[in-house]
This record gives C-alpha cells, structure tokens and sequence, in this order.
C-alpha cells in the first residue's frame, strides 16, 4: 500500500458489493496518513500502560488491556504498527521494554511482531524468550499475521537470536512447518547453531533415551520434523549424535541423514561415483 491507493479505495468505500466496502476499509486503516489508520493506531495505543511499583526501588512495567476485553482482537488491531508507533509517549527505551513486558503475557508475540516489523529481530526475540516455558521454535511460527511478510533473512535472523538456553526445543506442535516459515530450509549456520545448542542436546537426549527403554517407541515422525528443514551440512554431525541408540534400534532418519551426506559429498574425477541413482 501506498498514499497513491487512497483515492481509488477511497472510491471502493461507495461499491455497490459489501464485501468490496468491507475490504477497502481494512486496507485504508492499514494504509500510514488516513484517518482510519490513525484511529486504529490511537486504539492500539491505548490499550497499552504503564504502572509503577516498588517503595524504595521504582518499577516500571508495561501494562495491557485487550481492546473489548478479547486479547484475540488484539492481534488484528496491531497489526501493521511497529513497536516505535505502538510504545510512543511510554518513555520506555526499546531494550528496557522485554523486561517491562515480562507480565503481559498475551502481548509479547504481538511487540516480537511490531519489533520485527521495525527490523530489530534480537529485541523480538527478547519478548519471545519471556513467554512462560517459551518453545523454540514454535512461539516464533505462531506470530501473527503480518510477521509472515518478513523476508527469509529477518526469520533467519529471528530464528537464531531466539535459541536461547531457556527455550525448549519442540518439533511436533500443532501447525508447526519450519521449512515453510523459512521458505526452504535453514541456514547452515542456523542449523549448525541449533544442533550445538542446549535445547536440541536436551531434546534430542530425550529422544535417544526413549529409543533405549521402550521397543514399542518410534522416533522417525518426531525425528524426521526436526531435519526435515536442515541443510545437508549438518547432516553428518546429526548422524554421528544418532549412533548412540543400539545398531538394532537405528531409526530410519539416521540412513536420511546418511544418504545426504553422501550425495553431497564431492567424488573423485579420477573414480566412478559411487552416489547411487534416485
């Protein structure tokens, strides 16, 4: 959208079909300069505070009040504004304001969002990483709405500034697709960051565990979501933290991960190759 659009939408507000009129008045409040973007942006402002507590030591803390009491509402009524919009007049200093953040739960994924959307992954991850038992990465897949516009470097980015030692790393949760989140599949050094960090030896030692005490247990589906997006780089190291489960027991992913690595190992000119043919 453009101030070019205005006219034209403007226009759309009069059509004859409802859902022309309906669709011209969600796209004029998002569009910076009109008047229903300004009210949208005076309502968002306000459901957001400040309070202060403490005798001796000051505390200020962000406050956050759904619009309608529906905090669901919330998300659409954000949506478009960066944190810079949203938090001006607060006097609260964008690092100070994860910290402040911490009690309005309901909020951070929407300030991740607007933090994103002012291109400052690390701060949005900051709000991420308080969320109450934050899961790596499927806090970050479920922000709303316009975060899904964010080109494939600022999700990179995100991404890896939000595996933090706290998160807890989880494949399977509903409507988890990392691959589409990332349109492809990570960056090797996301990859290489993840496979070395806390959070995936602790899942992945689980897994492994697991495997060892209970026959009836299959770990490819749990496996397979957690590789699924990786680059072939890693997978080798991957393979080599799998051989701890009994050769019995080798799931079917370790033999993925191993094909991989072979075709993507270089031959030699002077020798046929042995990458078989798929």
């Amino acid at each position: 959208l453009s101030p070019d659009d205005a006219q034209f939408l403007n226009t759309c507000l009069g059509d004859r079909a409802q859902s022309v009129r309906e669709a011209a008045t969600a796209l004029l409040a998002r569009l910076p300069g009109a008047p229903a973007y300004e009210d949208r942006l005076a309502l968002a402002r306000a459901c957001l505070g400040v309070e202060t507590k403490g005798l001796l030591r000051k505390i200020r803390r962000l406050t956050f009040k759904p619009p309608s009491g529906d905090r669901h509402a919330a998300a659409t009524l954000f949506q478009g504004f960066g944190l810079s919009s949203l938090i001006d007049g607060l006097g609260f200093e964008p690092l100070e304001l994860p910290e402040a953040a911490a009690g309005i739960q309901p909020a951070l994924p929407l300030l991740a969002r607007a933090a994103l959307l002012d291109g400052e992954p690390a701060l949005a991850a900051a709000f991420l990483t308080r969320l109450e038992d934050p899961v790596w990465p499927a806090d970050l897949l479920r922000l709303p709405l316009d975060a899904q516009l964010l080109n494939g470097e600022t999700r990179q980015t995100v991404l890896s500034a939000s595996l933090t030692h706290e998160v807890r790393f989880d494949p399977l949760l509903e409507g988890f697709n990392l691959a589409e989140f990332l349109d492809g599949p990570m960056s090797r050094d996301l990859a290489e960051r993840l496979i070395a960090s806390q959070p995936w030896r602790r899942w992945l030692n689980d897994v492994i565990q697991l495997v060892v005490s209970s026959d009836r247990f299959d770990p490819d589906p749990v496996l397979l979501r957690a590789v699924a997006a990786m680059p072939w780089q890693v997978a080798r190291a991957v393979t080599d933290a799998l051989a701890a489960i009994p050769p019995a027991r080798q799931p079917k992913t370790a033999a993925y991960l191993a094909f991989l690595a072979r075709l993507a190992a270089p031959s030699k000119p002077s020798e046929p190759s042995e990458t078989p043919v798929v």
